[in-house]
């Protein structure tokens, strides 16, 4: 297992690639004035982990131009039939400072302090 935490996940120069993966299933799991949504994303199980923390990034910036959060999970299968069955080949939580148990302490929108959380099974 590989846990990779911190505000910044890609080197900013890089030029990014176009990558193959599709959202299957999003959950809203708010709470009072809390936004957090989990989402399931199908990617192949031959992403290199680079590929998967540049998916992550893609996914963010695609939940959040459309809607203000305080965090997000997003978890990683292979195939659409084993989302909620097997476990993920990774999960990555966005959040403040990579803790999904903090989005509560933060503004909704406000993403000055959130950091990826990445553990790859």
């Amino acid at each position: 297992m590989l846990v990779i935490t911190g505000p910044s996940i890609l080197n900013e120069k890089e030029v990014p690639t176009i990558l193959s993966y599709e959202v299957v299933k999003q959950e809203d799991v708010s709470f009072e004035n809390t936004v957090r949504f989990i989402l399931s994303v199908v990617v192949s199980r031959d992403l290199s982990d680079e590929e998967l923390l540049r998916v992550s990034t893609e996914v963010v910036d695609r939940m959040t131009s459309e809607h203000d959060v305080n965090a997000i999970g997003i978890r990683f299968y292979e195939n659409e039939a084993y989302v909620g069955n097997v476990m993920a080949l990774a999960s990555v939580d966005w959040a403040p400072l990579g803790n999904w148990n903090r989005a509560n302490e933060v503004e909704t929108g406000d993403y000055s302090n959130h950091w990826y959380n990445i553990v790859f099974s």
